[in-house]
């Protein structure tokens, strides 16, 4: 009976191994897989490049929305982590000390930096050369750097992570969900819908070589943040890993 019941105790300890293993590995599997925040999130941009290609009759959906989640994507380097004050992210900042207020949320620059501007007339000068959907890949690449250049948290240093990046989800989540009429408030920061058509309509004056190089729009593939295969296959990896943790009893 002792034996029994010794061996009854270590299947219960390895059952607890195994559930503390596989818990630990869906955490570290979902963090991986969440998106590093260097700006505006996702949703942002694509409502921005949608917007751009539907003024425009562009017809150059997908390279526009790629052009204008690149900078985060595909321009930044992969061994910076994400709690890195955003002064040490190439080109996603615009510095200005005259027009910082201080806060207790961040600490205001003493150097005048405007390389989120420069980025924007760099990528700009690009698509002036280019044609077709590889100007819009580029016009998206600037529209990215354009509106870096308005977000409040890139205007400052040592930025507090954790209101970055609830300011940056809670307006994404404004645009996927298309509401309108919105005012996005957290720590002490607020931004308003009207203030991106304003902004928008500023980018729009960048583009006045834009003319005849529209072309007529295909099929307009779908907007939202769910458009890619490849947000269904983590969906549904997320969802085997947590099955197999109720399985284990957790």
């Amino acid at each position: 009976m002792a034996i029994l019941q010794r061996k009854m105790e270590g299947h219960r300890r390895g059952d607890n191994k195994m559930r503390k293993i596989l818990f630990i590995i869906s955490i570290i599997f979902i963090l991986s897989i969440l998106p590093i925040s260097y700006a505006w999130d996702s949703p942002t941009y694509q409502w921005i490049s949608v917007k751009l290609c539907d003024y425009y009759n562009c017809g150059c959906y997908e390279e526009i929305i790629n052009g204008s989640l690149a900078p985060d994507n595909d321009f930044q380097p992969k061994s910076i982590s994400v709690r890195e004050s955003q002064d040490q992210k190439c080109c996603q900042h615009y510095y200005n000390p005259i027009t910082c207020e201080p806060s207790e949320f961040y600490v205001c620059p003493t150097e005048y930096d405007d390389i989120a501007i420069r980025k924007t007339d760099e990528w700009i000068n690009y698509a002036k050369v280019d044609e077709g959907c590889e100007m819009w890949y580029d016009i998206g690449v600037a529209s990215h750097y354009f509106f870096v250049s308005k977000e409040i948290w890139n205007q400052v240093i040592n930025a507090s992570y954790d209101c970055k990046t609830r300011f940056e989800w809670r307006v994404g989540d404004m645009f996927r969900n298309e509401n309108e009429g919105w005012v996005i408030s957290e720590c002490g920061e607020n931004v308003a819908d009207f203030q991106f058509n304003e902004w928008m309509s500023e980018f729009k004056e960048k583009l006045y070589f834009v003319g005849n190089n529209t072309m007529p729009p295909p099929e307009v593939p779908d907007k939202g943040i769910f458009e890619s295969d490849m947000v269904l296959i983590i969906v549904i990896i997320c969802a085997f890993i947590f099955l197999l943790i109720l399985n284990f009893g957790m």
